[in-house]
């Protein structure tokens, strides 16, 4: 019986020791840059490459982080927005807990036609 709970709490500790690594495996920081939405149920979500983030303020997040990340979930602000912060996995949904969040200039980072120049090629 001793041998058997001594087994049992050895299995408990690496289960967990594993769910710990995983989520630390899975929590990215990075910056992504793309169109923001509302979801159905009023989350701000951002879009980058076809994948789909929902956000939410992370603990380092100011009051106007918060505020324009509530006014996206409102559907109140659209666009194109640059934002920073870490990637964590809830289930099936991918979160981004944001840092920093921006307003894209529209036409910032993006080639324009006709401005796109060959090394060496002058204007």
């Amino acid at each position: 019986m001793k041998r058997a709970v001594t087994m049992l709490a050895a299995v408990a500790m690496a289960f967990v020791l594993f769910n710990v690594q995983a989520t630390a495996a899975d929590e990215k920081p990075g910056e992504w840059v793309g169109p923001v939405e509302k979801t159905q149920h009023n989350v701000p979500r951002l879009s980058v490459e076809g994948k789909k983030f929902r956000l939410k303020a992370s603990a380092k997040a100011t009051d106007a982080v918060k505020e324009t990340l509530k006014k996206i979930g409102e559907g109140e602000l659209k666009g194109k927005y640059k934002v920073t912060g870490t990637t964590e996995k809830e289930g099936e949904q991918t979160w981004i807990l944001v840092d920093t969040i921006e307003k894209v200039k529209e036409g910032e980072g993006e080639k324009k036609e006709g401005e796109k120049k060959k090394e060496g090629e002058q204007k």
